[in-house]
């Protein structure tokens, strides 16, 4: 499939349109049995689980994990924080932060609204913040973001775009599992 921009998946070997993250993680697929414990955790808020399936997460990806200036975590919408109790990505990064000693930014990605169109009708729109924009807290910086459940790479792929266009020299993504796209229609 081609990767122009308006797709929603693009193939990793696309020859057109390369992906401008550099890494990307994920603990489980759609397939796996830690599925209904993220669920759990994502859409009713029961953190009891997560010291587990976090340090599946840590077993399984600390080797491949690139050591990252900062971590930053991927906002989500007001609503959803407020059902749950909590911002999942948030907890992450601040675990993430402490075992490997990284520093954290919560406020250089905002998030504005949902998108209108069919492909985009539960993804909500990303920017970076102005304050932090051409300042050196950016330059030549490796940055990973942190989020429980990734949607789209299309998502990842204009964050990371825009943080490269700042300076950033590296940008990865960690996510614990990748929702299926039938999740989203």
């Amino acid at each position: 499939m081609c990767g122009t921009p308006h797709q929603t998946w693009v193939c990793k070997s696309c020859k057109y349109a390369k992906w401008s993250f550099d890494q990307s993680l994920v603990l489980c697929d759609a397939s796996s049995r830690l599925i209904p414990l993220l669920k759990g955790i994502d859409e009713f808020g029961q953190i009891n689980h997560l010291p587990a399936i976090f340090y599946a997460w840590h077993a399984l990806n600390a080797r491949t994990m690139t050591p990252v200036d900062f971590l930053l975590p991927l906002p989500e919408l007001f609503i959803k924080s407020q059902k749950r109790g909590f911002w999942f990505a948030l907890i992450l990064v601040k675990k993430w932060s402490r075992l490997t000693r990284t520093p954290y930014n919560r406020e250089l990605i905002g998030i504005s609204a949902i998108g209108k169109k069919y492909t985009e009708i539960n993804m909500p729109r990303y920017y970076l913040d102005r304050r932090y924009l051409y300042s050196d807290l950016l330059q030549n910086k490796r940055i990973a973001i942190v989020m429980p459940l990734m949607q789209s790479e299309h998502v990842l792929h204009a964050l990371a775009s825009q943080l490269k266009n700042q300076g950033v020299r590296w940008v990865a993504y960690w996510a614990l599992t990748r929702k299926p796209k039938k999740d989203f229609y």
